[in-house]
């Protein structure tokens, strides 16, 4: 996995018509693979379905589900909805810091039985465009659950413009007790 994401995110240039762009937007979709592994062999691999939406100047509004089941019991399954509200200022061209900040639920299902658990999620992270076609991101996330306690992980990301707001994005989290990888693609839009 880490070999395919160094192959995108090191790629020539020259293989890619990328985007002379170096705007950040807040309105993009987002559909990815999403492959977790943990200190307790309990890995995961499914879908991560991501949006957001720029309402006004620095507020937008966004949501976030991923749906997974462990590689070793294919039974089990799991689900981590978001929705929540989001506010960014852009301090110079090409640098953004944002925050997020939305309710949370996370269910896991072995077919006889189902269990859930909901509280807050809040995001904080900065975005730069070291190059126009390019993107990092990296920052905070903070999960309290009501049931199963607090967790907070560090992101980072990137994206790779292949044409003015199509991008290829990864991104690694890292938690206490292990780390997923995202691959996917991303449609920005708006201004």
């Amino acid at each position: 996995m880490k070999r395919i994401l160094l192959v995108l995110f090191l790629a020539p240039s020259a293989a890619f018509a990328q985007a002379d762009s170096t705007d950040i937007r807040y309105s993009w979709i987002q559909l990815a693979h999403v492959m977790t592994a943990t200190d307790a062999d309990l890995d995961s691999s499914g879908w991560n379905f991501q949006a957001a939406f720029a309402v006004r100047d620095h507020i937008h509004l966004f949501a976030d589900t991923e749906s997974a089941e462990l590689d070793d019991f294919e039974q089990v399954t799991g689900r981590e909805t978001t929705l929540g509200i989001g506010a960014n200022f852009d301090l110079v061209e090409r640098f953004s810091v944002f925050g997020r900040a939305g309710w949370y639920d996370v269910s896991a299902d072995d077919g006889a039985t189902t269990a859930e658990d909901d509280g807050i999620r809040a995001i904080a992270g900065v975005r730069f465009v070291p190059l126009p076609g390019y993107e990092l991101r990296g920052g905070v996330d903070y999960i309290d659950l009501d049931l199963s306690g607090d967790d907070t992980a560090g992101f980072a990301a990137a994206d790779i413009f292949l044409a003015d707001g199509i991008a290829l994005t990864g991104e690694v989290l890292f938690f206490d007790d292990g780390e997923s990888y995202t691959v996917g693609a991303r449609l920005y839009f708006g201004d």
